[in-house]
């Protein structure tokens, strides 16, 4: 997966996507462009209007697929459980 961010850096998460997805105070939302034929969604776009171009292009040289913007609307992530260890002899 690869990831602009507002800063114009690149981030290439091909490897673990999920564990690789920079961490914020606060998650912004993003978009992704989608087609039930063909690959699974690779690049974030940080605006709207970026995807929307993206979705137009794709469109342009797939003739007669459909393509989604999705957006992001939640994120759920689960908390680490502390490991709590107790001694049993003296």
């Amino acid at each position: 997966m690869i990831i602009n961010d507002p800063t114009n850096e690149i981030l290439n998460l091909e490897s673990d996507p999920i564990r690789s997805f920079p961490r914020t105070t606060r998650a912004k939302p993003f978009y992704m462009v989608y087609s039930s034929i063909g690959q699974t969604p690779v690049k974030i776009h940080w605006d709207f209007e970026t995807a929307i171009t993206e979705s137009s292009r794709l469109a342009k040289i797939n003739p007669g697929r459909q393509f989604f913007v999705l957006q992001a609307v939640t994120i759920t992530e689960a908390q680490i459980t502390p490991v709590k260890t107790e001694r049993l002899i003296d």
